[in-house]
């Protein structure tokens, strides 16, 4: 008999914002930048980006999605949402229209990522 309590993957993930909590699918979210003790989450909606009351260090431990990808210090990006690698100046251009910093020592690991070639 198949278990019928089986968990299904949970494919979301909430935020605690000043006025109370936002929900996204992952695939929503472009982008997390760190701000200060905060962080923004931009994401495909209007009115982004919200801000998430926790750091970036917070989202690390938190988000269990592989396309998230932490490419430099204040910068977390969905490899979905990637549209170039500019290799001259070590950014990617993001959806979004967003010019992400790569830190040097991700930047040969996002060369080789499949997603990107």
């Amino acid at each position: 008999m198949e278990n019928v309590n089986k968990v299904k993957r949970v494919n979301q993930i909430a935020f605690r914002t000043s006025e109370g909590f936002e929900y996204f699918k992952y695939d929503e979210i472009i982008r997390f930048e760190a701000d200060g003790n905060y962080t923004l989450v931009h994401h495909i909606y209007p009115n982004s980006p919200s801000k998430a009351m926790c750091n970036l260090a917070r989202i690390v431990k938190c988000c269990k999605y592989d396309r998230f990808y932490r490419c430099h210090k204040s910068h977390i990006i969905n490899l979905k949402h990637v549209r170039k690698l500019h290799n001259a100046d070590h950014k990617l251009l993001m959806k979004d229209g967003a010019l992400i910093p790569i830190s040097e020592k991700n930047l040969k690991e996002i060369r080789s990522m499949s997603v990107l070639h």
